[in-house]
């Protein structure tokens, strides 16, 4: 009897908001991974934060802005989506001595 009830609770255990990235966090990882490997175009939908990471699980569209070193984030435009009601959830910088990146992440 407690065996079932002890696997119940383990079942009905919410996922701890540790484990499900923020979308803050997955912008930022996003830009830095973009930076480091000096990329200019969208990343894989699979790179974010953890092994098993899907964007479109978190978000709905994502806006990248490039620039030359150093440059101003704030000024550094992104992709907006066309969709009328989306809020912005995530915003990242970041940046080396090759090229600054800024991801802006929609829901």
């Amino acid at each position: 009897m407690y065996r079932v009830i002890i696997i119940l609770c383990l079942i009905a255990t919410p996922v701890s908001s540790a484990e499900q990235p923020t979308p803050q966090q997955i912008a930022q990882s996003r830009a830095d991974w973009i930076v480091q490997h000096n990329y200019r175009w969208h990343p894989s939908f699979k790179i974010g934060t953890g092994p098993k990471f899907w964007l479109w699980d978190h978000v709905k569209f994502e806006g990248l802005g490039f620039g030359e070193s150093g440059a101003v984030w704030k000024r550094m435009g992104t992709c907006r989506p066309k969709r009328r009601g989306m809020r912005l959830v995530g915003d990242a910088y970041a940046s080396n001595e090759r090229m600054s990146c800024r991801v802006r992440l929609w829901k």
